[in-house]
């Protein structure tokens, strides 16, 4: 959990410091952070429950790559 916390919160320096205090670019990331942990659960169940384990883990194997 601490291993998460902080790849979080270098994340978050990141992008505060590549967007130089633009709100629309800290937006972006917080808006599209919050999508992503919101809808990979229902795609995996989805796929879960259209394929299986084989499927759901493939999902999960590409989406880790991007």
């Amino acid at each position: 959990m601490a291993a998460l916390q902080f790849g979080w919160s270098g994340s978050q320096t990141l992008i505060a410091q590549l967007a130089e205090g633009e709100a629309e670019y800290l937006g972006r990331f917080s808006f599209f952070a919050r999508m992503g942990t919101t809808l990979a659960p229902l795609v995996a169940g989805v796929a879960w429950d259209l394929g299986g384990a084989w499927p759901s883990s493939a999902l999960g194997g590409a989406w880790a790559r991007r």
